[in-house]
């Protein structure tokens, strides 16, 4: 299935084998791209949920804040162009964030600054995910995090 979103260039979301599922949504480093994003990650979980409703009724909202986090660290951080991939499979929903910077992610202490510096993404990215890595590419980088997505049944 194909999702356009209205200015040309479309998301893929489509099925795989069993209960598998994928997004590929491809944007620019520009603050309308972070909505653009958010709409693309909900059409996929509600394409998800439609095929293996979660048991944990704050699933879908850890994944779009995650996904929230990693794009607009994109747009605030980058020149872009930028990637997301998503994928579910047994139980857990994988996001991938490439982006054009060869920077390392900086981890800030753990403070609360209220004051617009940021420092506070990657700290609430290790609470919400079960795996969090960073992988260092040539011309730039990728953000790998997964995140549990616990249903009744077992997936096929």
């Amino acid at each position: 299935m194909n999702i356009s979103h209205g200015d040309g260039e479309h998301d893929v979301l489509r099925p795989g084998r069993g209960s598998d599922l994928l997004l590929r949504h491809s944007f620019e480093a520009e603050s309308g791209s972070i909505a653009m994003a958010r709409y693309a990650v909900k059409r996929f979980l509600d394409a998800l949920d439609a095929r293996c409703p979660s048991t944990e009724t704050r699933a879908a909202g850890d994944v779009l804040l995650a996904v929230s986090e990693l794009v607009t660290n994109v747009v605030r951080h980058t020149t872009g162009p930028g990637l997301l991939v998503m994928s579910y499979r047994e139980g857990l929903v994988t996001i991938v964030v490439r982006d054009s910077s060869t920077e390392p992610v900086r981890s800030p202490e753990r403070v609360t600054r209220l004051d617009g510096r940021g420092g506070l993404g990657w700290p609430l990215l290790q609470e919400l995910t079960t795996a969090l890595a960073v992988v260092p590419l040539v011309d730039g980088k990728e953000i790998h995090a997964h995140l549990p997505w616990p249903t009744e049944r077992s997936d096929p």
